[in-house]
């Protein structure tokens, strides 16, 4: 009871927004939560400065589960305004590989959830079916199809019995996204970590800084697959900070 009571105390809640804001470099935190009835949803969001934990700004929306990507951009522009910067998430949740439909939307999300748990390989097959049904209701979702690829990559680990045929998957989605989004920073780090995985080096290393440069959104593949790359060209120094 103790242990819980400090838990749930503000100075607790207090210290995992500092630890947050400091893993991510960042000064302000967004949080909140989301709860459903039927086809409603109440999603309450506040931004908060992790420097003494006071709340910067906050509001509670009462929307369709139709609206949820207007919703999105409407928070984003109060952030915006309240912290005078730029925030872009309309583009993201349409133009960078994104979906506009809401079931497909949906299936990602709980493909998402799925993997931060990384649990057994029980969990890693249920997300890669969520990400098939997206990119079934959507087959132009690219985030869905990267998403399935990077799934894909871990079977031969955790779900050996299935590593042949993630295998071949991993094949069709990159001969999909080459022809869906040649540009995409998605397709360019698929690439790149197919001439890794490859051992082909040279070409290698203009492929993933270029997939590097093109887009942000790829932080955690992209350090995986440039460590790996790393450690096997033996620039250790480089390597060390990425592992870290």
């Amino acid at each position: 009871e103790e242990g819980l009571r400090k838990a749930l105390a503000p100075d607790a809640v207090l210290e995992d927004l500092r630890v947050i804001a400091r893993q991510l470099d960042v000064r302000h935190v967004l949080e909140g939560s989301v709860r459903t009835a039927g086809n409603q949803l109440r999603i309450t969001a506040q931004l908060i400065d992790a420097a003494d934990g006071s709340q910067v700004w906050s509001r509670s929306f009462d929307r369709e589960r139709n609206d949820v990507f207007a919703i999105q951009e409407e928070i984003a522009m109060a952030v915006s305004e309240t912290l005078s910067v730029s925030l872009d998430v309309g583009t993201v949740a349409r133009a960078r590989g994104g979906t506009t439909n809401l079931e497909a939307y949906d299936k990602y999300l709980r493909a998402r959830a799925l993997d931060r748990q990384r649990g057994a390989g029980d969990d890693m097959v249920r997300a890669a079916q969520y990400y098939r049904d997206a990119v079934k209701l959507d087959p132009a979702f690219v985030r869905a199809w990267s998403d399935l690829y990077a799934e894909l990559a871990l079977w031969p680990i955790y779900v050996p019995d299935g590593g042949a045929e993630a295998r071949e998957e991993q094949e069709a989605i990159r001969a999909r996204l080459r022809g869906l989004a040649p540009a995409s920073p998605f397709t360019a780090m698929i690439e790149a970590n197919a001439l890794v995985e490859t051992r082909r080096w040279a070409e290698a290393e203009p492929a993933l800084a270029a997939a590097i440069a093109a887009g942000g959104v790829f932080r955690d593949d992209s350090m995986g697959v440039e460590t790996f790359f790393l450690l096997n060209t033996s620039r250790l120094r480089d390597a060390i900070p990425r592992i870290e």
